[in-house]
């Protein structure tokens, strides 16, 4: 499968959610008012050859909770790969509303390749990296950091979590 063919599958799956979350057209007149008081903050996605950076040459990551009572550290190549395809090379629209779950290190020989938050909750699934500890690129979630992050969630017991499902 090309590159061509995942952009293409990418935009018609963002299409259909769009339209999926759009509902009926009483729902619809809501939604854009909703959409028209929220002034959604832009920043570019993570430049390609960055995060082809973070494929070729990440090491470890390290993964620190804001409110949970937990931390994690991957070092194993096949979990890095797989977590750093929890982004999308898409666009994420960031509601300033949204509070961030987590903070996220990507690591090459100790040295600090990249640093992001990571949001995760209702409405807010994107990771935003840093420049110079300031917001500079926002990513959308993909399924599989979705799906992670919700397995993390049920395992650690007795917390609530405000905003999820």
């Amino acid at each position: 499968m090309t590159i061509v063919h995942i952009r293409r599958l990418l935009g018609i799956a963002i299409m259909g959610l769009l339209l999926s979350c759009n509902g009926g057209s009483s729902s619809k007149a809501s939604t854009q008012d909703k959409k028209e008081k929220i002034n959604y903050k832009k920043y570019p996605p993570l430049p390609v050859e960055r995060r082809q950076a973070l494929l070729d040459f990440c090491d470890a990551i390290d993964i620190i909770y804001y409110e949970l009572p937990i931390s994690m550290n991957q070092d194993d190549p096949t979990s890095i790969q797989r977590n750093i395809y929890f982004t999308m090379d898409l666009e994420a629209p960031v509601n300033p509303s949204c509070k961030p779950m987590a903070h996220i290190i990507y690591l090459a020989k100790g040295e600090v390749l990249e640093e992001a938050d990571i949001y995760f909750t209702e409405g807010c699934k994107f990771y935003i990296f840093m420049e110079d500890q300031k917001p500079a690129y926002a990513n959308m979630m993909s399924k599989l950091g979705d799906n992670f992050f919700s397995n993390v969630l049920q395992q650690v017991e007795g917390k609530k979590f405000p905003g999820l499902k």
